[in-house]
């Protein structure tokens, strides 16, 4: 596997508590990510041989600025790695103080920006703010990416490109996301919010492309809004080293399954073989959401790793074909 990112959650910290979130009871709760921790993790990281990026997120990242700012200098000095950090821009008050926090850490290395901007999100940060720090970037050459999460009864990106003023364009990518009903999402948003669609859905997966590590040394390796669930724990930094984690879930039927299939979709066809598929709802509103409701149903992660066991080996071999190709797709490699 290719690991060409690594993610450090750095805290749940957040001066904002969005009716999205998927952290849900854990934000503002738990540990934080010290610096030897986190300096140590990016050591383990740069020995996979393929890391180009360090991500810094949250909560808040701008929250636990002294751990970001060490974090950032120590991938650029001893490994020549740039940065990047998820934001709300809570902290560009002004232009000048927008300017003066992302000159400070660009000095050390960050070069990337992902920034918030959607109904959720403005409940507690001003728009105005947005804008400062997209500015700020655009003058120091800072990449942004902006991403809008999205319901059905939410603004859309297109309204916020307005708002704001700005285009797509060199410096600057924008995307939405739809908003899934897990975390503080699934108990604060009407179900109307979420617009369902027949069966299990097989859209893309992140499963065995991300590499997140969380404050606690938990490490996922998927990026969807069903990666907290226990099924899908990769390991765990405190108890063994990163090659060690990684080695093993290559191997994983359910991690190789979700790669391969693009989603929950070869899940559902397993439990159904084995008739335990009662509990499956004829819709979902998007891949992660089905994910998150299989995976978090007490006794089915047994029940899927024995019937995929054997499997175990064709779902490795046809997970490693579509990665050497660059391409995932269940049409092109039928299970």
């Amino acid at each position: 596997m290719v690991f060409t990112t690594l993610g450090l959650i750095l805290g749940y910290r957040c001066n904002a508590k969005c009716r999205s979130c998927l952290w849900g009871k854990m934000l503002n709760n738990g540990p934080r990510m010290s610096i030897e921790d986190a300096c140590f993790w990016v050591d383990q990281a740069y020995a996979l041989g393929s890391l180009m990026l360090i991500g810094l997120s949250g909560g808040e990242p701008f929250l636990y600025m002294n751990e970001m700012k060490t974090v950032i200098q120590y991938a650029s000095k001893n490994y020549e790695l740039p940065s990047a950090a998820s934001t709300n821009a809570f902290w560009a008050v002004t232009p000048r103080k927008a300017e003066t926090t992302l000159r400070s850490l660009y000095d050390l290395g960050l070069r990337r920006l992902l920034v918030s901007v959607d109904d959720f999100h403005q409940e507690w940060v001003p728009l105005k703010r947005v804008q400062n720090c997209l500015s700020a970037a655009k003058s120091l050459g800072i990449h942004c990416t902006l991403v809008c999460v999205v319901t059905a009864s939410s603004n859309k990106l297109s309204y916020y490109l307005e708002a704001l003023g700005v285009s797509e364009g060199d410096n600057l990518v924008a995307a939405e996301a739809p908003c899934t009903p897990v975390g503080m999402a699934a108990i604060m948003l009407p179900n109307s919010d979420f617009p369902l669609h027949p069966g299990v859905p097989s859209n893309y997966c992140t499963l065995l492309k991300s590499l997140i590590i969380r404050p606690e040394g938990i490490v996922h390796l998927c990026c969807g809004a069903g990666f907290t669930v226990d099924a899908l724990t990769a390991g765990n930094l405190r108890e063994e080293r990163l090659d060690s984690i990684i080695e093993r879930a290559e191997w994983n039927p359910i991690f190789n399954a979700l790669a391969v299939g693009n989603g929950p979709c070869h899940l559902a066809t397993a439990l159904a073989e084995e008739r335990h598929d009662d509990f499956l709802q004829n819709s979902y509103a998007t891949s992660c959401h089905a994910c998150h409701h299989i995976l978090s149903r007490p006794g089915i992660e047994g029940i899927l790793q024995e019937r995929l066991e054997s499997q175990r080996a064709e779902l490795f071999l046809k997970r490693e074909i579509l990665d050497q190709i660059g391409y995932r797709n269940s049409d092109l490699l039928k299970i």
